[in-house]
């Protein structure tokens, strides 16, 4: 063999001798003769720039990169937010007793309802001695002052927890504390004691979803600091000053009854006939008025026998009143019709003036009802109720003498009511003149269904 042979001979069987032998290394090489360092567990220590491949994490999150001194931050994969306002936080086990926070971003918002909250920096979990036995669960999340918050079960011992960047909440929690916003939910204590589990990450981050509240005719949409949107009743509908507000009516479904308040809005105390629980019928009054006017049948409403009847003490004056002398008991006679839907109250204001002068006026007034086909010649009336005497006011002023919840013993619904109304000539300092009767008016209660 000559001296090129030899050679060519000598590169070949070394060429060989290498392709054989590789694949012997690379199966027995371990983590630090290879490209990317790989395993189970995050080493404590890192570079910007190392590269670690975690076997046991979920496909397609298994890549990490140190991104600061021992900072490992997820490639990829799961801990990228599914949208939102959560966008760039990383949740990363740095070790069996540190859970990390990181931020991908420089800084991450978190919307809470009209409230933008900006978060700069991250924050660790680390356990301590007696800190988490098995079942143990801690959730973080960002409060509406935008704070990291770390709330755990009772098989987390807080108190033996060491926090940076966060702050403790409640050790008796069973998720999220209402209100802030879910970042993850993190387990400890299964596999070992005061360490946490392996796999232990479940990301709890949510895109955010934007609700629309329309207001209606009475109501107003306000959405709070937090994210809550209250619903409040327009307060310039319940005023009266809205035609389309009904102020008075039924309470539809309650049987309750519903009337108009001293503000001019709708309310259920204090209603007649039904207050704040019954009835089920609005109760409304009817005025009738009597006047004393004279013209060819006589006098408006009034019995003309006795306004005939000046010998009684009564005669037609000035403008037309009825005059009432100081003596005897002169009366006048009022014909209301009770409606079929009376409740059994009635009212009587009476108008009278007096022509100077001193003393007292007071009125006894009687009641009496009769059906129909009934006489009315003979009435038999009830025990009259006195009037609180008044004085006379100046010359020919107007004074008004009312009398509420006449007697209405032996009257029913339908009738035709007589109320005799005659002067109290007996009363102390009795007026000892002529007064006028203008006129009365005469108020009926009834229900509306």
């Amino acid at each position: 063999m000559n001296r090129i042979s030899k050679i060519v001979s000598f590169a070949a069987g070394c060429a060989l001798a290498i392709a054989i032998a590789a694949p012997a290394r690379a199966a027995t090489a371990n983590v630090d003769q290879r490209a990317v360092k790989f395993g189970t567990t995050l080493p404590a220590t890192c570079w910007t720039g190392d590269i670690f491949f975690k076997t046991d994490a979920t496909a397609g999150s298994n890549l990490y990169a140190c991104v600061a001194l021992n900072t490992w931050v997820v490639q990829g994969g799961s801990t990228v937010v599914n949208g939102g306002d959560a966008t760039g936080f990383a949740e990363t086990r740095t070790s069996n007793t540190v859970m990390t926070t990181s931020l991908i971003a420089g800084t991450v918002n978190v919307k809470f309802g009209t409230v933008v909250q900006s978060i700069g920096a991250g924050g660790t979990v680390t356990l301590g001695t007696s800190s988490c036995s098995g079942g143990g669960l801690a959730w973080q999340s960002v409060t509406p002052s935008g704070v990291l918050e770390i709330d755990a079960n009772t098989n987390v011992n807080l108190a033996n927890v060491t926090v940076s960047g966060f702050v403790k909440g409640s050790n008796t929690a069973t998720g999220t504390p209402n209100g802030n916003f879910p970042l993850y939910r993190l387990s400890c204590g299964n596999s070992a004691a005061d360490q946490w589990d392996s796999n232990m990450i479940l990301d709890l981050r949510a895109t955010y979803a934007q609700k629309n509240v329309a207001g209606g005719t009475f109501v107003i949409p306000t959405e709070g600091p937090s994210g809550t949107t209250s619903l409040d009743i327009d307060p310039t509908r319940l005023q009266g000053s809205d035609p389309n507000l009904l102020t008075a009516g039924n309470v539809s479904g309650t049987g309750a009854t519903l009337c108009t308040d001293a503000n001019g809005g709708a309310t259920t105390s204090g209603c007649s006939g039904g207050g704040g629980g019954g009835g089920g019928a609005t109760t409304v009054a009817i005025d009738t008025d009597f006047f004393a006017w004279k013209d060819a049948a006589g006098i408006f409403g009034i019995s003309n026998a006795n306004v005939t009847n000046t010998s009684g003490g009564i005669g037609l004056g000035d403008a037309g009143a009825i005059q009432m002398s100081n003596t005897g008991a002169p009366f006048i006679v009022f014909y209301p019709r009770l409606p079929l839907s009376w409740t059994g109250a009635v009212d009587i204001r009476i108008l009278w003036v007096g022509f100077g002068g001193g003393g007292n006026v007071g009125f006894n007034i009687y009641t009496w009802c009769v059906g129909s086909g009934g006489a009315v010649i003979t009435p038999s009336y009830n025990s009259p109720q006195s009037t609180s005497p008044q004085a006379v006011a100046s010359y020919g002023v107007e004074v008004e003498t009312v009398q509420t919840a006449l007697t209405v013993t032996n009257c029913t619904a339908g009738q035709q009511m007589q109320i005799k109304v005659a002067r109290d000539n007996t009363v102390a300092s009795n007026y000892p003149g002529v007064i006028g009767a203008l006129g009365a008016t005469v108020t009926v209660r009834h229900t509306l269904p």
